[in-house]
């Protein structure tokens, strides 16, 4: 499942030039100390680590949006994010148990409230009451969302048992249950296309479904669905290897966004005793994480093992909610800066869904640039903080006004936290 990190001679030079032009600001302007870095970025600053410059840029949505679609939101991660420079706690679940539940404490209207889950709770990786999760990919022609080719493409080549991709149809009007793409049904497609291609030069839609129906345990589609399934079941049976399935699947994906039938998911699934399936996986990749940041030879390896495992953690989803942060924001920002490294404010988190490794080692790379920019002062966000909450109090409404007290309350409090535990570190520079 995970990949050996790829000796540093074989990166190109300007990743190493990248990562030297970053770590020299950071040694220059933080000494290479996350405490120093904490105390010179402006608490009222910590937000932009859990809303990424993407959406900000895209839609012109800042902390208010976030807070407005989960009230408690930007509270329970600037409290998380206090928990991130605790570097004497170890890494092992219960540290990933800890972060999950600070970040999701008092927020309301997650899928635990919207759902009301009777075993899974927050603070625990799922239960048998949420046996399986998906998330849906896609990728913006101008700006890539959350997957990529060479994503969906190592993603095909982990064969990691617990995740597949599924395919449902996204018109409403008609529920197709998602097809789950399974090695073994993606083996069963290519047979039945060969063995149908044998009989017949040309193969129609409808030779190829009888074929799926007697020998792939395709059913409970409608003839509505079927027109829409079965050309996308054929195309994905006509490929020979995982580089062209992969080619395929990801033209659906950009398809799918603007004026496609159909979606494709990532699923990650366990049938039965799902905490303890969880729990054993994880501590895989936790001794993953440990024993490849013992070996690395150089910081580049020690940056490609940490995302190695937090794309796992991710992919994986272990949490009915709440992983992107859990894992994306939060562990991630603790891991690089435990390991010598300044946070990242990323782009988008989301692309650990499907970006490939490769391809996530510039975005870390690209996001502690942008963290380092805040503590020179250099920052180039379209969206001020400054302006919000001018925005905010010169409001009259009620609500505008509640607001501004809110964030008011979390900037002292992460004020009083960093003077509390960060000051102690600087005197001994």
């Amino acid at each position: 499942m995970f990949h050996q990190p790829t000796p540093i001679s074989h990166y190109p030079k300007h990743i190493s030039r990248h990562l030297d032009a970053v770590l020299s600001d950071y040694y220059k302007f933080a000494q290479c100390d996350p405490y120093i870095f904490r105390l010179l970025l402006p608490s009222a600053e910590v937000w932009r680590f859990f809303v990424e410059p993407l959406v900000m840029e895209q839609y012109r949505e800042d902390w208010r949006a976030f807070e407005k679609r989960e009230p408690g939101y930007l509270k329970a991660l600037y409290i998380a994010f206090q928990a991130i420079f605790h570097f004497n706690t170890p890494i092992d679940i219960d540290y990933i148990l800890l972060l999950h539940k600070l970040a999701t404490e008092g927020v309301h209207r997650t899928n635990y409230q919207l759902n009301r889950t009777k075993l899974s709770r927050k603070g625990a990786f799922r239960q048998d009451d949420v046996n399986a999760v998906s998330f849906e990919l896609s990728h913006y022609e101008s700006v890539p969302d959350n997957a990529t080719l060479a994503g969906v493409y190592q993603l095909l080549e982990d064969k990691n048992p617990f995740l597949m991709f599924s395919i449902a149809t996204k018109n409403r009007n008609f529920k197709l249950r998602d097809v789950y793409l399974t090695n073994e049904l993606i083996d069963r497609l290519r047979r039945c296309f060969v063995m149908v291609k044998e009989k017949k030069h040309f193969v129609s839609d409808d030779d190829f479904w009888d074929a799926l129906i007697k020998f792939a345990y395709i059913k409970n589609v409608s003839e509505k669905n079927k027109s829409v399934i079965v050309p996308i079941l054929k195309k994905i049976a006509e490929t020979e290897n995982n580089d062209q399935l992969a080619n395929y699947l990801f033209e659906v994906i950009k398809i799918s966004r603007y004026r496609g039938a159909v979606r494709v998911k990532i699923l990650s699934g366990q049938r039965k005793n799902v905490e303890s399936i969880l729990t054993d996986e994880m501590q895989k990749y936790v001794d993953y994480y440990h024993d490849s940041i013992a070996i690395a030879r150089n910081r580049i390896e020690k940056l490609y093992a940490i995302i190695i495992f937090i794309q796992s953690c991710e992919q994986l989803h272990p949490f009915y909610d709440a992983n992107c942060r859990t894992f994306c924001m939060l562990l991630l920002n603790h891991l690089l800066m435990r390991n010598g490294f300044p946070p990242a404010i990323l782009t988008n988190p989301n692309r650990f869904d499907a970006f490939s490794r490769d391809e996530l080692l510039i975005d870390v790379l690209d996001g502690m640039k942008e963290s380092i920019a805040f503590i020179k002062g250099e920052e180039s966000s379209c969206v001020k903080t400054t302006n919000i909450v001018n925005d905010l109090g010169q409001s009259q409404t009620q609500s505008d006004q509640m607001l501004k007290n809110y964030f008011d309350e979390i900037v002292n409090m992460e004020d009083f936290d960093r003077d509390r535990t960060c000051k102690i570190s600087t005197l001994r520079i």
